[in-house]
């Protein structure tokens, strides 16, 4: 694993929190069953980006990380 690989990880999870952020600004125009997608869908963006991140530190600490693509 590379420093590349850190990087591309960290922009990978940078982009999820900007789709969940997305997601979040759409809120107030939904129905209370929408609105319920919404939270959902911005909760799993969010913790790809937690896992992404976590890979990252992983990597950069040296430990052997698969990273599914």
């Amino acid at each position: 694993m590379t420093l590349s690989t850190v990087k591309e990880e960290l922009e990978a999870a940078k982009w999820d929190v900007s789709q969940a952020q997305k997601d979040l600004s759409k809120y107030h125009q939904y129905n209370e069953s929408g609105k319920d997608y919404v939270v959902m869908a911005a909760k799993r963006e969010l913790e790809w980006a937690l896992q992404r991140i976590h890979r990252a530190l992983m990597i950069d600490s040296g430990r052997e990380v698969e990273v599914p693509r």
